[in-house]
Order: C-alpha cells, then sequence, then structure tokens
C-alpha cells in the first residue's frame, strides 16, 4: 500500500510517488497521461494499490440511457459497427460511450468475448475518471483529445492488461458528446503497436461525428470546404452550417479546429458571419456555385490560402433578386420514421462511404 494516502498528498508528493511508480512500471508516460496519474491521486483520492471494480448500471437504469441517446446512438452505433469489422480479426473490442464515460454500445470479437466483459468492457459499465482513474475512455474524456493507454499506463493495476486507443466525439456545436475506444487484451509490450489502431479509431470517430452533423443539418445549407490541392486527409474536412443571412450555425470538429483559433478571442465560430471565413457573401456564394451546383474555389481571407467549396442546398431552392427562395423542400430521410445510415447521411462523397 501506499505510505502515504492520495488524501493527504501535495503536488510535490505525488510526483515523487509518480516517479516511482513509472518507474517500478517501467513507462514513460505522456503529458496527458502524467496529469491523469496526477488527478486521480490529488483530485479523486484514488489509491492504485487499492481494489477497483467497474461500476456497471443495472439493467433498468440501462434502459433510461439509452432512450435518452437514441439519436446518437443511431448514428454513432454504425460508426461503431465499421470499425469493429477491419479490426475485430485482431483481438479488438470496440466501445461507445457517452460523455460521463458509460458503456452505451460495444461489439466483441468471439474469441475474447468473455475475457473481455470480464475486464469491464460491457454495456453499462461506467470508465469515469473520477471512479477508475488513469483510463482510455474516462482520460479521454477529460483531456478531449484522441490518446493511447497502454497497459501499465493504467492507474489500477487490475486493468493492466487492457491496451486503449481513444477518440472523442463532438457534436456541431462543439460539445463533448462521448467517445469511440478500441481496447484488446494482453497486447504487445511494445506502445508504439497501438498507433495504428488510434489512427483507424479517430478516422471513424471523424465520420461519425460529420454523420451526426449532416443529420443535425439536414433541413439547412451547409458547406463542405476543402483545401484546393489535390490531395487532403479526409479527417480534416471541414463542414459549417449556415443560414439564409450567411450567419454559421454549427460545424464539425476540423472546423473547430482550423478556424476557432483565428478568429478574436470573444468571437465564437457559431454566430460568426460566413463572408469573415471563406470571403464571399452568402449571395455570392449561391450565385457562383449556381445554388450549390457548382464546386468553386476561392481565396479565404482567414486561412491565407486557396480552398475549395462544395454547398449544399436542401431540398429545391433558388437565388433571386440577391436572396434565397425556398421553393420546394425535399423529403428528409428522417421522415419515414426509420434513421439514416452512414452512407447516406454522408451524401455523395465516395470518401465518406
Amino acid at each position: 500500500m501506499m505510505k502515504q494516502t492520495s488524501q493527504s498528498m501535495d503536488v510535490s508528493g505525488a510526483e515523487t510517488f509518480m516517479s516511482a511508480e513509472f518507474q517500478l512500471r517501467n513507462i514513460q508516460p505522456t503529458e496527458p497521461i502524467s496529469r491523469s496519474w496526477q488527478r486521480s491521486l490529488l483530485k479523486h483520492g484514488l489509491d492504485p494499490h487499492a481494489t477497483n471494480e467497474v461500476e456497471v448500471l443495472s439493467s433498468s437504469e440501462m434502459r433510461l440511457q439509452l432512450q435518452q441517446q437514441e439519436d446518437y446512438l443511431n448514428i454513432a452505433r454504425q460508426g461503431l459497427t465499421g470499425l469493429s469489422k477491419r479490426i475485430a480479426d485482431a483481438g479488438y473490442s470496440v466501445v461507445l460511450t457517452d460523455a460521463s464515460g458509460l458503456t452505451l454500445a460495444t461489439n466483441l470479437p468471439t474469441r475474447e468475448k468473455v475475457r473481455s466483459k470480464e475486464s469491464g468492457l460491457l454495456i453499462g459499465a461506467r470508465w469515469a475518471e473520477d471512479q477508475v482513474g488513469t483510463n482510455g475512455i474516462g482520460t479521454c474524456l477529460v483531456e478531449k483529445e484522441s490518446i493511447i493507454i497502454h497497459r501499465d499506463e493504467h492507474f489500477y493495476p487490475s486493468h493492466r492488461d487492457l491496451s486503449c486507443s481513444v477518440t472523442p466525439i463532438f457534436d456541431p456545436m462543439g460539445e463533448l458528446r462521448g467517445c469511440l475506444n478500441a481496447s484488446c487484451l494482453g497486447a504487445d509490450k511494445n506502445r508504439s503497436s497501438q498507433f495504428m489502431t488510434l489512427q483507424m479509431v479517430m478516422m471513424y470517430g471523424r465520420m461519425i461525428e460529420n454523420s451526426y452533423f449532416r443529420k443535425t443539418y439536414r433541413n439547412q445549407m451547409t458547406l463542405n470546404i476543402r483545401p484546393a490541392e489535390s490531395f487532403f486527409d479526409l479527417a480534416q474536412e471541414q463542414l459549417l452550417a449556415v443560414n439564409e443571412r450567411g450567419v454559421i450555425t454549427g460545424a464539425n470538429r476540423s472546423s473547430f479546429f482550423e478556424y476557432s483559433s483565428l478568429l478574436p478571442t470573444d468571437q465564437l465560430l457559431p454566430g460568426s458571419r460566413l463572408q469573415d471565413i471563406i470571403g464571399i457573401s452568402i449571395d455570392e456564394l449561391l450565385t457562383k456555385t449556381n445554388g450549390g451546383s457548382n464546386v468553386i474555389k476561392v481565396y479565404s481571407p482567414l486561412l491565407l490560402e486557396e480552398i475549395e467549396l462544395a454547398l449544399r442546398v436542401p431540398g429545391s431552392r433558388s437565388v433571386a433578386s440577391g436572396s434565397v427562395r425556398t421553393a420546394a423542400k425535399a423529403a428528409s430521410p428522417l421522415t419515414s420514421g426509420k434513421h439514416p445510415s452512414l452512407n447516406e447521411l454522408s451524401g455523395e462523397d465516395p470518401r465518406m462511404q
């Protein structure tokens, strides 16, 4: 047991303890992992040498949680399934959680199903950092960034067989909704063995976010912004929702990352004028794209580079007298009561299929 309880530790004591523990475990933690260990010791008062079990909600409690998360689940579950199809044969379990670290859905490899559940990879398990210390899901949600927690980097030794690659999932207003996690048991001791897995998880996380965006703004004009160069990373695709006054009403994470730091400190991306981002007004954009029929290239005054713009106008709209008139609305795929697939929400872009 710890000679000094975590409740009585100060920062210096925690750093001394962590240094000794990391050396004992033969790990070289990244900064996010070190911060998480410090929170676990000082903020949450956890003891890494104590017994710990992951809390699992009852069936009735989970039914209520799943009902509340239905819209999120109907989009994100398809991303979970797609990722699982590509990595399950390598022994990976794929887990989807909400913003509190509660497991909402899982896809477990058949040969590892029993062991995975025994390790806490099951629906209803709560992986919040303040309950189980440093772990892939909980630490990802606190840090709000993609992360690997590999074997002994976990706070509690009972989780040391797990290697977790996790990415957060944000909604179109930049709010955290949960995370997507790929975990395996008994992974190679070398942490770098998980780098490729994390890239796969991040790619599917962005696909879930972009599909969530398209569902949310299916009845509004949306803009796809890409670098004008011939090749770009799909994960960096920027999506903006805009109203008929040219005001941005929502964005995907790539857009928040790209533009928020370039705006004045007191200005948020939602609520900003589209013209400030792309250099032309909404009316000019509609005219130049022929109501969304054409892809165009313009110079962005914010990015200081040429960008490619693809405007999506819902239903059938026309441009007249410098304003947008709604001629008719196409039926939304959600009006039938059936939730669209990731492919439907991704539109006709072959890279999203």
